[in-house]
């Protein structure tokens, strides 16, 4: 067979592997395009004001570059940030899109994976062993595609990748991965190729898969070391004595300083933010930097057993986790840390013998070092593992051929029986997944699913108990049962030095929602006490204060965030509704207008709370100009429509107020206006002078149901 049989063999191979990647993951991740948005989707995504953008200008697409929720403008995973802008431009808020692209990258990802396995098996290295006839799983190859194939597809269908797949924020997960992947694949080929513009054209794909990997998430930093475990392994017989060569010291020296000049980069671009997350990372943790590091070991034993045995009843969101305070304490931290050491050991020293199943081992290690070692990040997450198990399924896949290719020599109906055994454990990780994507449909069936898995963890407890009580419609046995859940919660040990305060801040909103405003308020000041600069409790006691009529205690709480956060538009505008509440107009006014100020876009509350603001100080003109411009830009919201009118009447406009309450009475049921004027005074939005606006409303909805009656509601004038 010439070469270029053996190419077109092989690339309608690889076209085949694609296919098949493609059509087994689509059926097995078919449940997982309507789940809902997850714990910190919403927070990355939905509520991010940088991904929203309306229209693919340059402009607007580097915005999505630094759409940093809640932090200062810097450069954020530009790269996945950016495909999520793409889907809220087409689809906003919908997931089903974003489990679309997500799943593609994934496919896409392992079909990588599947070409940088067949080229390291392809490596020179590679089949000179294979002829030696070494009797190695890592060293008997046949059918290099097959192989490659089965190790690709037992990572990619494994249920322990659900985690990075369907929930959708960790696509930067996938995408890292797939420019790791790729840059190792372009190493590969640079190393294997000849002429020299073709050796130059993948050295430049591996360095821009490199800036593309650490674009998409930090942990592909590592890729250069990858690099070095793969020169070593496949290219140099894993021999130890090639690091006391000049060529080797020299290209070592080479990569410690490109990593100094990449570390110096990375702390000058962030304004020291890396530093204050490595300095004061600890801060807000209930875990020491000792604690984690003693513990991480048996964590990412623990995840090897999730991904050689990944039962659907054995993932979960969360995990308990016991901390490990000492060597001795619980007793495993000591074995695992041996345990892991002497993997690493042995991995090192019978590469050379066993090229496939110590670089699995020696990659998995390596790539678990930014996010399993001493970085003040959660203890542990399943899709942490998205990158590094990548290859542990290749001497796995090696293996499987080692003995089928013994079995074709001997046994045939033996050989069938393997060939169906593997295929029982495809079919079997297909299964699987597909059970392990139901909990992942709602927030509450994941946080149900976690609450079981996870009995001594705080964490499951508390989201559980946020579903219920803020779900739509929420019942008093919701509320009763979320109680439960949170009081629960506070018995357990806490991930968060603020999660005491955060828990005790939701019981204090679910009394609000019970209307038993003076516990919530009791509620909200033992939180306070609990964590003093968890500022969203004072911020959110407001609410059943202005309700109970404590204005003045109100106020102090709004002054105390104003005072500490000047520039904070929010606090500000929060500010401004108590003092419209005192009735100091004028100040209430500089706080609507020093609120716009510091917001950077166009906010139609603060559009309303200031036409409201200007109305009561008498500046009526510039009232209603407000009051229009905020329901141009918010739409027609009720509450804007009643302080127009008000603004109208007091302005003795009373054809304007009319036609504005005759649109109010066309827009929304009679029944929602007589509740909405039956609810105010609602303290937590501005002031509505109801004895002005109802005669007037009542007026119009009289009018437009004798047009369409063709007789008088007199009714309709009851209190």
């Amino acid at each position: 067979m010439n070469r270029s049989s053996i190419n077109d063999r092989q690339n309608d191979c690889h076209v085949l592997a694609l296919v098949l990647i493609a059509v087994l993951l689509l059926i097995i991740y078919g449940n997982s395009f309507h789940g809902s948005w997850q714990l910190d989707d919403e927070a990355n995504i939905t509520d991010n004001p940088g991904l929203r953008i309306e229209d693919l200008t340059i402009g607007s697409l580097w915005g999505t570059f630094f759409a940093n929720q809640g932090k200062e403008k810097a450069l954020y995973r530009p790269l996945p940030n950016l495909t999520f802008a793409l889907n809220w431009f087409m689809g906003k808020d919908d997931p089903f899109g974003y489990h679309v692209v997500n799943l593609a990258g994934h496919v896409l990802t392992a079909w990588i994976l599947y070409q940088l396995v067949f080229q390291l098996i392809s490596v020179p290295m590679s089949k000179a062993a294979t002829e030696s006839g070494k009797k190695s799983s890592g060293n008997i190859v046949s059918e290099p595609e097959s192989m490659a194939f089965l190790a690709a597809i037992l990572w990619a269908a494994n249920p322990i990748q659900t985690q990075a797949v369907t929930y959708i924020v960790q696509r930067m997960a996938i995408m890292a991965a797939f420019f790791y992947f790729l840059g190792m694949y372009a190493y590969v080929k640079a190393r294997l190729s000849r002429p020299l513009i073709r050796r130059a054209s993948f050295a430049g794909l591996c360095l821009f898969c490199y800036l593309g990997g650490i674009g998409s998430k930090e942990n592909a930093i590592l890729l250069p070391v990858s690099l070095g475990l793969v020169e070593w392994i496949f290219f140099h017989k894993a021999r130890l004595g090639i690091f006391t060569q000049p060529k080797t010291l020299i290209t070592l020296l080479g990569v410690f300083f490109v990593s100094l000049v990449t570390v110096f980069l990375t702390f000058y671009f962030s304004n020291g933010r890396v530093f204050d997350f490595f300095l004061n990372g600890y801060d807000v943790r209930s875990f020491t930097m000792l604690e984690r590091a003693l513990t991480q070991p048996r964590i990412i034993l623990e995840y090897l057993s999730l991904i050689f045995l990944p039962l659907p009843d054995r993932l979960s969101i969360v995990h308990d986790v016991t901390l490990s305070s000492s060597l001795v304490y619980p007793w495993t931290t000591l074995p695992s840390i041996i345990l892991v050491f002497g993997a690493i050991t042995g991995a090192v020293f019978y590469a050379r013998r066993y090229p496939y199943l110590c670089f699995a081992v020696l990659f998995y290690f390596l790539n678990h070092m930014v996010e399993s070692t001493i970085l003040p990040l959660e203890l542990v997450f399943e899709h942490r593992n998205y990158l590094p198990s990548a290859f542990l399924f290749l001497p796995v896949a090696t293996g499987f051929y080692h003995v089928l290719t013994r079995l074709q020599q001997f046994n045939k109906t033996g050989q069938t029986a393997w060939i169906g055994l593997m295929t029982c454990v495809i079919v079997g990780l297909g299964v699987f997944t597909y059970e392990r994507n139901k909990a992942w449909a709602t927030p509450e069936l994941l946080w149900r699913d976690a609450v079981v898995k996870a009995p001594q963890n705080s964490r499951p407890y508390i989201f559980l108990g946020v579903e219920l009580a803020w779900r739509q419609h929420a019942s008093e046995s919701n509320f009763r049962h979320a109680l439960v859940l949170f009081k629960h919660s506070l018995a357990l040990e806490m991930h968060r030095k603020t999660d005491r305060a955060k828990t005790l801040g939701n019981m204090a909103w679910v009394y609000f929602f019970q209307r038993k405003d003076d516990k919530a308020v009791d509620t909200f000041q033992q939180a306070i006490l609990e964590f003093p600069d968890f500022d969203k409790n004072r911020r959110d006691m407001i609410a059943p204060l202005m309700r109970l009529g404590r204005v003045d205690e109100a106020e102090y709480q709004a002054r105390f965030l104003v005072t500490k956060f000047p520039g904070n538009p929010e606090y500000l505008n929060i500010l401004g509704i108590v003092l419209l509440w005192q009735e100091n107009y004028e100040s209430a006014t500089a706080c609507f207008q020093a609120a716009m100020r510091f917001e950077p876009k166009i906010n139609g509350n603060l559009l309303f709370h200031l036409g409201a603001a200007l109305t009561r100080a008498g500046y009526l003109e510039w009232g209603d100009w407000f009051l229009s411009r905020a329901i141009q830009h918010s739409g027609l919201h009720p509450m804007q429509q009643l302080a127009r009118i008000e603004n109208r009447v007091r302005a003795q406009d009373f054809d304007t107020a009319g036609r504005i309450a005759r649109q109010l009475a066309e827009e929304i049921p009679v029944s929602a206006i007589i509740d909405l004027l039956r609810s105010l005074p609602q303290h937590q939005s501005v002031p509505v002078d109801v004895d002005l606006v109802r005669p007037v409303v009542f007026d119009a909805v009289a009018d437009m149901l004798t047009e369409n009656t063709g007789c008088k509601n007199s009714w309709i004038y009851a209190p």
